[in-house]
Formats: structure tokens, C-alpha cells, sequence
């Protein structure tokens, strides 16, 4: 039964409605325990923070970095990553009850298994990282009372701890391979165009 809970855990933090950070800020935080494709009981923690600020991208996921979260059942979530350049923290909270949801589960199809709210109080902050892997000069630090959060696909009792530094090696160099999609959308379309008229 242990299994069956955790790989269906996951979390999400959005906002893109910030005090005290010059220009447009968007944050996607959001993690989970995952099963690997065709693989029954290997499970890998996925989770990325990324950050639209002042025109630039910070990208913290499993590829380029490690990130670590804590999450309660529910009104809790704290995440912190950091990548080759920069470090990330975010911390989220809400006293609302949240809104029950319903989700795609593996075991009862379309099920109430989500919670969230828009009304959680979010604190953002950015650093450059310096060369022993330290917090160096602030980037941007924000606040939100208007930041999505969400827990789901349970049900979970304790707080859960994790963070991508297991992540294997293969999965992280085939998950930088360039793909142009243009080019193999394009290709399958004009195989599915022949086979038309086969």
C-alpha cells in the first residue's frame, strides 16, 4: 500500500502576482514521486522551480541542478534549488481550507484526490551563487498573498521531504538531447498524408 500512496504524490506552487520585485515575475514550483514507464516499482522524485523574471529564465530542475522540497498534507510547502549560476527559495502558506478537486487516478479513474487554493502568502527569493555554492547578491525577493497552491493525488498523512539529487545520469543527458519537434511533427505529418493514400 506504501507505494500505491506515494506515487501518486504531488505539489504545485504558481503565482504570477507579485509585491516588491521590479518588472514581471512567474513562478512554477512543482513536484512528485514518479514511476518510470514500463518499470513497476522503480519511482524517481521529480520536481522543478522555474522563475520568469526581468526578461530572463532561472531554470532549477534535476538536469542542471538539485532541488529539495518539504511539504505538509496541507498549508505548507517550502522549496529551495539551485543551479550552476543561482540559488532559489520559496516558502508558501494558507490558513483557507482549500477547494477539494477531482483528478486522473490510477486506481479510481476521475477522483477527488486535489486540493488547492489561490489565496496562499508566498515569499520568492533569488540569489547568485557563489563559487563555494553560498548565496551571493540578491536577484529578487517577492511577495505574494495571491499564490496558487496545491496538493494532490493522496491520500498523505506526514510531511514529505525530498529532493532530485538521485536523479540517474542517464535520465539526465537524455532529457538534454535536442529535439525539434517542428521537424518531427512535420515528418509525421506527411507519413500520416501518404499512408492516406495507401
Amino acid at each position: 500500500m506504501r507505494l500505491l500512496i506515494q506515487k501518486r504524490i504531488g505539489v504545485k506552487v504558481k503565482c504570477n502576482v507579485f509585491e516588491g520585485a521590479k518588472g514581471e515575475v512567474a513562478l512554477t514550483a512543482a513536484g512528485g514521486l514518479r514511476q518510470f514507464p514500463g518499470l513497476t516499482e522503480t519511482f524517481e522524485n521529480a520536481a522543478l522551480v522555474c522563475v520568469h523574471y526581468d526578461g530572463k529564465l532561472y531554470e532549477f530542475v534535476p538536469w542542471n541542478g538539485v532541488v529539495n522540497w518539504e511539504m505538509s498534507p496541507w498549508g505548507y510547502w517550502y522549496m529551495t534549488a539551485e543551479n550552476a549560476t543561482h540559488l532559489v527559495e520559496l516558502e508558501a502558506r494558507t490558513n483557507e481550507a482549500g477547494t477539494p478537486l477531482r483528478a486522473p487516478t490510477s486506481e479510481a479513474g476521475l477522483a477527488t484526490a486535489c486540493r488547492d487554493s489561490c489565496y496562499g502568502e508566498l515569499k520568492l527569493q533569488i540569489w547568485e551563487r557563489r563559487y563555494d555554492g553560498s548565496k551571493g547578491k540578491v536577484v529578487m525577493e517577492a511577495k505574494s498573498s495571491m499564490a496558487a497552491v496545491e496538493i494532490g493525488e493522496g491520500p498523505w498523512f506526514a510531511t514529505w521531504k525530498g529532493d532530485t539529487s538521485n536523479t540517474p545520469d542517464l535520465l539526465k543527458q537524455s532529457l538534454q538531447v535536442p529535439l525539434d519537434l517542428e521537424s518531427v511533427f512535420v515528418w509525421s505529418l506527411s507519413l500520416s498524408h501518404q499512408m492516406c493514400f495507401i
